[in-house]
């Protein structure tokens, strides 16, 4: 009886195995929200593009507006979302919209309205909220104390970014309240303008010395922060 040598059934086998290799592929899902990606550390890049100033963000809503139906006229919606978005990029213009279409389909709405925008704003600045997040008593009132001092601090400078909103619901991993300002868009700054800034910016660490006698860790990115503003001129 003749038998084929091994070697031959060797080669058949990995023959068969290639083929089969190169029948597969890989499927990538895509995802439109930036709370759904993996936390990756952003790679270096060595041209970054400035945000777009309002003007620009108004056309660039208007482009992904006109895919939605609105309850409003759109000029006037992307005029609003476009003052109320300072900073944001392209893809966090069109996340807004996409999350506003969102909001609006859950609520069972034949148009999207303008608060449907800024829920969906709140989500791309803030994240997702996270209603299982349940905190004490105590800590949110320490919370909403430390929120009130950027907002009540800012409310009394005369060159303080105007305050947009305050929440103290959580959101993201992270970030148990916000404060929204609408900062203007301008390029110089005076040594009152920054100072202002940087008051507002410790108001909330300020509440909680102030109520509580106390500190959290939450207040150590805040002076991070200033102490990162370039210094003010000399007056």
């Amino acid at each position: 009886m003749r038998t084929e040598p091994e070697p031959r059934t060797e080669n058949r086998i990995n023959r068969n195995r290639t083929k089969r290799r190169s029948k597969s592929f890989l499927a990538l899902p895509l995802l439109s929200s930036p709370s759904c990606l993996p936390c990756f550390p952003p790679s270096p890049s060595p041209l970054t593009p400035p945000p777009p100033p309002s003007r620009s963000r108004a056309e660039i809503f208007r482009v992904h507006l006109s895919k939605l139906k609105l309850a409003d006229d759109i000029d006037e919606v992307s005029k609003t979302l476009a003052s109320l978005t300072p900073g944001f990029s392209g893809a966090e213009v069109a996340n807004v919209c996409n999350e506003g279409a969102l909001v609006a389909a859950r609520a069972n709405k034949e148009a999207v309205e303008i608060a449907d925008f800024h829920a969906a704003a709140d989500r791309v600045i803030g994240g997702l909220e996270r209603k299982s997040k349940v905190l004490s008593e105590e800590d949110r009132t320490r919370v909403a104390h430390h929120e009130a001092g950027h907002a009540v601090t800012g409310w009394f400078l005369k060159h303080a970014n105007p305050l947009l909103k305050v929440s103290i619901v959580p959101r993201g991993m992270a970030a148990l309240g916000y404060a929204q300002y609408v900062p203007k868009e301008r390029k110089l700054y005076t040594r009152e303008q920054m100072m202002d800034t940087m008051c507002m910016m410790l108001g909330g660490r300020i509440a909680e010395i102030l109520f509580f006698g106390k500190q959290t860790q939450s207040t150590g990115a805040q002076v991070t922060r200033a102490a990162t503003l370039p210094p003010p001129p000399p007056p």
